[in-house]
């Protein structure tokens, strides 16, 4: 079979599926929610990852998580939001604005980063180093309780990145 073939072959199974499943189950299993939920498993294929993140994240969560095409970046906004308690649309603020890229963590190798976000997972705390990227940010990171968070009572890397990105944009103006 080439690859046209089986790509109108598949379209055809989600096609059958989804109306099958529509009239045992309901609407919910349109096409395009199937689709959604292939790039779902895809994105996340880690049943225990997924476990933790169903209870605190809702699908639309999922949802705009799921474009994002760095695993790491996607593991990032995923734990923040689920940390901070992001609503949908904090989570696409954070993600417009490139909070993961404007943080130390994004500049380090990627064995780092996943260390990173396991001790974010376990822990719910991100090293104040992974989150400074300016000087400005790193002075003062140290003490303003402006920064913490509140669930987890540990500086709030987002918080820094909010004050770092403000800080720029006050300074060039």
């Amino acid at each position: 079979m080439q690859g046209g073939e089986r790509a109108a072959y598949g379209e055809e199974i989600v096609s059958a599926l989804s109306r099958q499943l529509a009239s045992e189950y309901g609407r919910g299993f349109a096409e395009k929610n199937l689709r959604r939920m292939v790039q779902f498993a895809e994105a996340y294929p880690d049943e225990e990852i997924v476990v933790t993140l169903l209870r605190q994240l809702s699908w639309s969560h999922f949802l705009a998580l799921i474009p994002l095409d760095k695993l790491l970046q996607r593991d990032f906004y995923a734990e923040m939001s689920r940390i901070e308690g992001w609503s949908v649309r904090t989570l696409r603020e954070r993600i417009a604005s490139m909070l993961y890229e404007r943080t130390a963590l994004s500049k380090k190798p990627d064995e780092l980063i996943q260390q990173e976000l396991a001790n974010l997972r376990s822990k719910g705390e991100v090293a104040p180093r992974s989150c400074s990227k300016t000087p400005t940010c790193s002075i003062f990171s140290a003490s303003p309780t402006a920064f913490w968070s509140a669930t987890s009572k540990t500086p709030s890397c987002a918080s820094w990145g909010l004050f770092c990105s403000n800080s720029a944009q006050a300074g060039q103006t």
